[in-house]
């Protein structure tokens, strides 16, 4: 097994958390809508981690603020 470097160990960490506290919050306000739909929720989060992983493997020069 590769040791990966503990920079990117943190780093698969953080986007786990955000990725579930985005999770969790759409789950919360959706079910205060009453509108709540598993799939959707899962396929946002997806999207959202995805985005998240990309913008953070890009060099600092190329994010744009």
């Amino acid at each position: 097994m590769e040791k990966k470097p503990s920079f990117i160990i943190e780093q698969e960490i953080f986007i786990h958390l955000m990725t579930s506290a985005y999770k969790e919050g759409l789950k919360a306000g959706k079910a205060l809508a009453s509108e709540y739909d598993a799939t959707v929720t899962l396929e946002a989060a997806t999207t959202f981690y995805h985005g998240l992983s990309d913008m953070l493997t890009e060099p600092a020069t190329a994010v744009q603020h």
